[in-house]
């Protein structure tokens, strides 16, 4: 294991620490692809979560951790889809030579150099997916960039559903709150006589 594997492994360890009280979505998929980006050596960078069967893209993120406006134009919808279909992790060097995605118009029209994609999954199910691409040639990913990658998503995995899971029970909590309150405020009309 060379020494650029180690660090990554590393830094993947100290994120999932830092994060394992993060509850908040949206900072805890931003502060992921933030260090996801730095790992990877990505120009850009994605999260995008399957919300009642279609994909949503939460965050979109580039190098100088920035918000990219308009993330659906810089994603390859054929690169996406072909994940989200097979559950598999997937990497094009050099898409524009790429036999299988040359010809595909987003890949084209984006003029996509280089790019992984790795599916989110928890016990078999696919909440989503990371995708980050370089638009160099000169960092072309490489099949160790995916399997660091891999193993990042196998991880950030259970911290999002965990913070999904946690923002759901707090939505739940709430809504039984308010029904408690309109409750209880109906009992107080109903008590009085005189009212």
């Amino acid at each position: 294991m060379c020494s650029s594997d180690l660090n990554s492994y590393r830094k993947l360890f100290e994120f999932s620490q830092k994060l394992m009280a993060e509850y908040e979505v949206s900072s805890l998929l931003e502060q992921l692809m933030d260090v996801i980006i730095q790992v990877s050596n990505a120009d850009k960078g994605f999260i995008v979560l399957i919300e009642s069967g279609e994909p949503v893209v939460k965050v979109a993120r580039n190098l100088r951790r920035e918000t990219i406006s308009d993330a659906v134009s810089h994603l390859s919808d054929s690169i996406l889809a072909k994940v989200i279909e097979g559950k598999k992790a997937l990497i094009v060097s050099d898409a524009l030579s790429d036999a299988q995605f040359r010809n595909s118009l987003s890949v084209v029209n984006l003029r996509l150099t280089s790019v992984m994609c790795v599916p989110l999954l928890e016990r078999g199910n696919l909440i989503g997916v990371i995708y980050v691409g370089n638009d160099h040639v000169a960092q072309l990913f490489d099949e160790p960039s995916l399997e660091v990658l891999t193993i990042f998503a196998s991880q950030a995995s259970l911290l999002i559903r965990n913070a999904l899971l946690v923002n759901e029970l707090q939505l739940d909590n709430k809504s039984l709150q308010e029904r408690i309150e309109r409750m209880r405020f109906g009992e107080i009309l109903g008590a009085s006589p005189v009212m």
